[in-house]
């Protein structure tokens, strides 16, 4: 799958990108929310968007995925935080479709292992 992966930690991202890579993905990175915006609105074969919750910017990864779902309905979005804090006002989303995202989001630190099956299951599902 082509997937583009955000994140404003530069060596997370790395980390990310070459898991990804090793598993057969196609990947694009971003380091902040509205660069990745710029990649989606350029490039629409992506597959599957991975994206933080929080990042440095004016846009975090919630507005992101909002405004990516109004985008592109057909990705796939898998949302990453560090930060359980976000998710629990998850009933101040804008949308039934961000809050699930929310209640299914990874939780940093992951493996190798959970991020991978994660990707799989979003894609099958």
């Amino acid at each position: 799958w082509r997937i583009l992966v955000i994140d404003d930690e530069i060596e997370l991202l790395q980390i990310i990108q070459k898991q990804l890579e090793i598993a057969g993905h196609s990947v694009d990175c971003a380091l902040n929310a509205r660069q990745g915006l710029k990649m989606l609105n350029a490039t629409r074969d992506y597959d599957l968007l991975l994206t933080d919750i929080v990042m440095s910017g004016e846009m975090n990864g919630l507005e992101l995925a909002s405004q990516a779902m109004r985008l592109r309905p057909d990705l796939r979005i898998v949302l990453m935080t560090g930060y359980a804090r976000e998710l629990e006002n998850k009933d101040q989303l804008a949308s039934p479709e961000l809050s699930v995202l929310c209640q299914h989001a990874l939780k940093k630190p992951f493996s190798c292992e959970a991020l991978l099956l994660k990707i799989q299951r979003t894609m099958d599902s």
